[in-house]
């Protein structure tokens, strides 16, 4: 663990600019929440000519353009988007966009105090730029792609065929922007995370003791030594596709030489693949295996990374009883699409807390360490390490090419017998589990109430917020040339802070390579 001991070092070093980062962060946490709450009592309507009806008090109007249905950014617009008043849906493929996010907020900003002939405030909403969509399609070059909603603003039934000239022209609509003009959904160099076979050598070189028994097979051959296993019948191999999700491509077996049967066929021959040694698992009401997905959202902009988990995490478990050494796939994959294909009454979901209660029922109580919040407290820890020893390969675009956005992400943990935590792996578009009971979803929906609190308003500050940092700048300007080398070395703050007016926890901050002030 090299790296994250150079990153305690740093840590160390600076402790004295920490602190003054921390009382920062709550002033900016407390502007924040009064500017949340002064937006939400300012309301703005659309015209029947499509054009916006300002309120008194003007504010900079941003574009969004949002296209799901069941995913979390369908939840992002109908608690957020839809009932905010400076956030208005517009056409991602035809909404004016800057050169770059700067640039775009400055189109914005037009929009605050614009009159028409009449006297009235009228804005034509075909104007307003685009800010923030999901339809972008992401990558590390210097351009992006934004498709057209096709499908997914249901304008075509899922049934429908794509031989209708309407279908092929929709399906083929693209449009090319900088890839620094809007705010980004997804994070520089993500693929580390949303490749199985990346994230784990990544945790296999760092020697992270959150990563489950594994092999790599790259085209036939094991890139890491085989150990010699006995031939237990409890013991159960997992081979995984590392690009596929929803329990798609794993595959169960019982002995190695069976794996080797499988990855020497023709059709496999050429394929990567996660050999992976089952753990044995703590067990819900002592019957059922489960896994517990928690959400992280990483915020960047050129100036840094901020890491959130959520207070609240959730319990997957099987359909059948967990016995050891079985293979069959309803009482091993806890996946919850998986399980719900299974059995459309699936009700075996539950919240982390409700877990932990019940578990402490179950213990009678006989173990004092068995209180509230242990487990998550492992897993908060767990996510902690894994992420700071992450951040150094993500987001090293930003700095450069200012760009500025947010991600959230699901990391799915299993816990052994022993109450130990495992990473399974990190969902890049994690679900929301609207299909379960209501505990279940209305955490989920509490959490994309509050994601714009850590995001959004971070990255993209009203005009009070604009001047008090201004403030801040001119009178920092002496310790901001003091700490340049500091910043160059990627400075990573390991303190803990909780969100005011949320359900967050900041698990790290990390000031990136850059001598960018900030432009919002």
């Amino acid at each position: 663990m090299r790296e994250k001991q150079e990153d305690n070092n740093n840590f160390n070093d600076n402790n004295n600019d920490n602190n003054n980062n921390n009382n920062n962060n709550n002033n900016n946490n407390n502007n924040i929440k009064n500017n949340y709450n002064k937006l939400e009592n300012n309301q703005i309507g659309i015209n029947s000519d499509n054009s916006l009806n300002q309120p008194k008090e003007s504010l900079p109007i941003k574009g969004y353009h949002i296209s799901a249905k069941k995913t979390y950014f369908k939840l992002l617009e109908d608690s957020y988007f839809s009932k905010r008043n400076d956030w208005v849906k517009v056409n991602a493929l035809t909404a004016p966009i800057g050169t770059d996010l700067k640039s775009t907020i400055a189109l914005c900003n037009q929009y605050c105090n614009i009159n028409d002939n009449n006297g009235n405030n009228k804005i034509d909403t075909s104007k307003i730029p685009l800010l923030f969509t999901n339809l972008s399609i992401e990558d590390t070059s210097r351009t992006m792609v934004l498709r057209g909603p096709f499908f997914l603003d249901g304008s075509i039934s899922s049934t429908s065929t794509l031989t209708s000239t309407s279908a092929l022209a929709s399906i083929s609509k693209l449009r090319t922007i900088n890839h620094n003009s809007i705010i980004r959904n997804v994070i520089p160099n993500y693929q580390i995370i949303t490749d199985k076979y990346l994230l784990y050598k990544h945790l296999f070189n760092n020697k992270s003791k959150y990563q489950v028994p594994t092999y790599f097979i790259n085209r036939g051959r094991f890139e890491n030594k085989l150990e010699e296993e006995n031939n237990s019948n409890n013991i159960v191999w997992y081979l995984k596709d590392p690009l596929l999700n929803k329990s798609e491509g794993i595959k169960l077996f019982k002995s190695i030489e069976k794996v080797y049967e499988f990855i020497g066929m023709d059709e496999n021959k050429n394929n990567r693949y996660l050999l992976q040694k089952e753990i044995h698992p703590k067990l819900l009401n002592g019957i059922f295996k489960f896994d517990i997905r928690v959400f992280v959202v990483v915020t960047f902009t050129p100036t840094k990374t901020l890491v959130y988990i959520f207070k609240e995490a959730i319990v997957r478990s099987t359909n059948s009883p967990y016995k050891k050494g079985d293979t069959s796939r309803d009482s091993q994959l806890t996946n919850f699409c998986y399980q719900l294909e299974i059995n459309p009454n699936f009700q075996n979901i539950l919240s982390l807390s409700q877990f932990e209660i019940i578990d402490q029922n179950n213990q009678n109580n006989q173990n004092n360490q068995n209180k509230n919040g242990r487990i998550f407290n492992k897993l908060k820890d767990a996510t902690k390490n894994i992420f700071t020893s992450l951040l150094n390969k993500l987001n090293n675009q930003a700095s450069g090419d200012e760009i500025s956005g947010w991600s959230l992400f699901g990391l799915d943990f299993i816990l052994d017998e022993n109450e130990s935590p495992y990473l399974l792996e990190i969902n890049i578009s994690p679900s929301t589990f609207q299909g379960s009971p209501n505990n279940v979803s209305s955490i989920c929906q509490n959490l994309i109430k509050q994601v714009p609190i850590i995001t959004f308003d971070i990255i993209f500050n009203n005009q009070n917020n604009d001047q008090n940092n201004n403030n801040n700048n001119n009178n920092n300007n002496n310790n901001n040339n003091n700490n340049n080398n500091n910043q160059k070395n990627n400075q990573i703050n390991e303190s803990e802070i909780n969100i005011d007016g949320t359900d967050f926890i900041q698990l790290i901050s990390k000031i990136g390579d850059t001598n960018l002030k900030n432009q919002f």
